[in-house]
């Protein structure tokens, strides 16, 4: 077969073998966007007998297994099968889904699963991997090593959550001599250690999560280099550190990350060229960004392309730090979107058809602004509809409202019309602020 690739000046052979001589219809599946432009057929007696599956070995990407991420199996056969391809299956798919072609799992709700891969040569050959996934309940959960079984680390609250591909471990040692660093973990107790983890390919320190969150690195000096752990989702880009802040003594550095969706995030090593100071405690929690200032999104000038439902977490604008929510402080939740269309290009307004929403928190009263190229939206908060002060740009730029929001609940913003929009921020106030405004 032929396959057009992504233009009309280049094209992919693709050859496939039917060793089944009686075989009469096959089956061609799409599994993205292409163009075939010839199927050739041709029988070749000279063909050797296929040499058929005989067994299945299944290891798994990960071995945290939570509800609300998941995991990806991988699936090898004997070597000199002719036909290594396999097929995937879950036994519950209320607990689980299965991608069937390339083995990634969802888990949707906690409980045993089972997942099967046949082999796709007909020859009955099959293996299972049996899967047991937890509630994500858990607010705080943190990671550190007191000896050299790193992978087998057992002293860590939620440890559950976070998994290492091997026991990387490295001594803290400066001039030859080992160094003993102290930590008061979680649970309030303390804890000295001489080992951390190298972050290198056999020592990647990878965390499972469910929603948004903040996660806290501390590297030590071991006399190698200091280089800023690299933190990316599995599969996607890596997010730069929201603070780093060097100890006074200057033998540790810690850093604080935003998680900004859910997902497996990959810890590594920050300078792959040479050796890095191992890392010698990680902390994710739960917590919400907390907005004393303001946050929103920016489409214009940065590439949309989550697509047209989910969260469009890479143009989320974060504080600089984040701050426990208390009675003076405010915060919004992550900015869901729902039948947003990717905006083309970096130079583009989002395109905000009628019928997309974009959906979020607040914890207490702000000041929405939404900068529209045409046509006013709605806006509506806890379900009423909120009326917008409109301020026209004169050098074409569209309109920017801004809606006053009296408390706590959920904004939406829905397009009545065929729309696109710049940018959506949220203003907040403190409480003396407030108070301030009101007495005056």
């Amino acid at each position: 077969m032929f396959f057009n690739n992504f233009s009309t000046g280049s094209q992919i052979e693709q050859d496939y073998i039917v060793y089944d001589e009686n075989a009469r219809e096959f089956v061609i599946t799409a599994k993205g966007t292409t163009y075939i432009t010839k199927i050739v057929v041709t029988p070749d007696s000279t063909i050797p007998a296929a040499t058929p599956v005989s067994e299945i070995a299944i290891t798994a990407s990960s071995k945290v297994q939570t509800v609300g991420v998941g995991i990806t199996l991988s699936a090898s056969v004997n070597k000199d099968a002719t036909n290594k391809a396999v097929i995937w299956s879950s036994s519950d798919e209320s607990i689980a889904e299965i991608n069937p072609y390339t083995g990634k799992i969802t888990f949707k709700a906690a409980g045993n699963v089972t997942f099967t891969a046949t082999a796709c040569d007909g020859s009955g050959v099959t293996a299972t991997y049996e899967c047991n996934p937890k509630e994500a309940n858990w607010t705080a959960a943190e990671w550190y090593t007191t000896d050299k079984a790193v992978s087998e680390e057992e002293t860590a609250d939620g440890i559950d959550n976070f998994s290492t591909n091997n026991s990387a471990n490295k001594d803290l040692k400066i001039n030859g001599s080992y160094v003993t660093y102290k930590f008061t973990n979680l649970a309030g107790k303390e804890f000295t250690t001489n080992q951390g983890l190298k972050l290198n390919s056999a020592g990647m320190l990878s965390i499972a999560t469910t929603k948004p969150a903040t996660l806290t690195l501390i590297t030590c000096d071991a006399g190698k280099v200091f280089a800023t752990p690299i933190v990316k989702l599995e599969g996607g880009t890596a997010v730069e550190p929201i603070s780093t802040t060097v100890a006074e003594d200057g033998k540790t550095i810690t850093y604080v990350y935003q998680l900004t969706s859910a997902g497996m995030w990959n810890i590594e090593r920050g300078d792959t060229s040479q050796e890095n100071n191992p890392l010698l405690y990680a902390k994710c929690e739960y917590k919400e960004a907390v907005i004393s200032t303001s946050t929103g999104l920016s489409f214009k000038g940065t590439h949309y392309t989550e697509g047209k439902t989910g969260i469009a977490n890479a143009n989320i604008i974060y504080p600089s730090e984040a701050i426990e929510a208390s009675s003076s402080t405010v915060y919004v939740n992550e900015f869901k979107l729902t039948n947003c269309a990717s905006n083309g290009n970096a130079t583009n307004w989002l395109t905000f058809s009628k019928g997309a929403t974009i959906e979020f928190k607040v914890s207490g009263a702000c000041t929405v602004l939404v900068g529209y190229y045409s046509a006013l939206q709605t806006i509506k908060f806890n379900g009423e509809v909120v009326e917008g002060n409109k301020t026209s740009v004169s050098n074409g730029g569209g309109d920017i409202v801004e809606y006053e929001i009296s408390g706590a609940g959920t904004v939406t913003i829905e397009a009545s019309t065929n729309n696109y929009l710049g940018f959506v921020g949220v203003l907040f106030k403190t409480l003396e602020q407030r108070k301030t405004e009101a007495c005056a």
